[in-house]
């Protein structure tokens, strides 16, 4: 007899969780959010019956970003979508500008070096940690006024200098150091 038994012609398909799909297609027939065509996410099980457990396609899965130095920082040019962090040299958070160098990065210090530390596209601003501070010669004696200063790396031009003890900035005969005479002015802003 090649036709069955009668229980087999007369069976109905099994679908044990109500979900649409048979015992012969789901892959797990005890629960409901599993079934061919369920939504994958990030929760270690195979929801669509595929073969593929979290796949980079789930639902919930998040950008990680190449972070070749390890700051915490990846480039933005390197994306990789997953569940789970794909290695110790990826990061969730991109914007770093040199990730050759762990000391460049947002949020980083600047230092006066040259470099965008922070990567902020700015080089060595003004508020740069080293930064030197820098006094107005308005004569042009190679010292200036201590009331007239700037914080920066590099002087602003030709006419700030390093030494703000002038006591007389609109006369280049007057610093310190310089002649004294008797003409009843302190030529060498010693306070005499």
């Amino acid at each position: 007899d090649n036709h069955g038994s009668d229980d087999d012609q007369n069976s109905e398909p099994i679908d044990q969780d109500g979900d649409g799909w048979f015992h012969h297609e789901d892959c797990d027939d005890f629960d409901s959010r599993i079934h061919p065509g369920a939504p994958e996410f990030c929760d270690g099980m195979d929801t669509n019956c595929d073969g593929r457990i979290d796949p980079p396609d789930s639902v919930d899965t998040v950008v990680w970003y190449r972070d070749t130095d390890q700051d915490g920082f990846g480039r933005m040019e390197e994306e990789r979508t997953a569940c789970t962090q794909p290695g110790l040299d990826w990061s969730l958070v991109s914007g770093d500008c040199d990730d050759a160098n762990a000391e460049v990065h947002p949020g980083a210090v600047e230092t006066c070096d040259g470099v965008d530390n922070d990567c902020d596209g700015a080089i060595d601003p003004e508020d740069s940690e080293d930064g030197a501070t820098w006094y107005i010669d308005r004569d042009g004696d190679g010292f200036g006024d201590a009331a007239t200063s700037e914080v920066a790396c590099t002087a602003p031009d030709a006419h700030w200098v390093s030494i703000g003890t002038d006591c007389q900035d609109d006369d280049a005969e007057i610093y310190p150091g310089a002649q004294e005479f008797c003409d009843g002015v302190d030529g060498d802003c010693d306070g005499e």
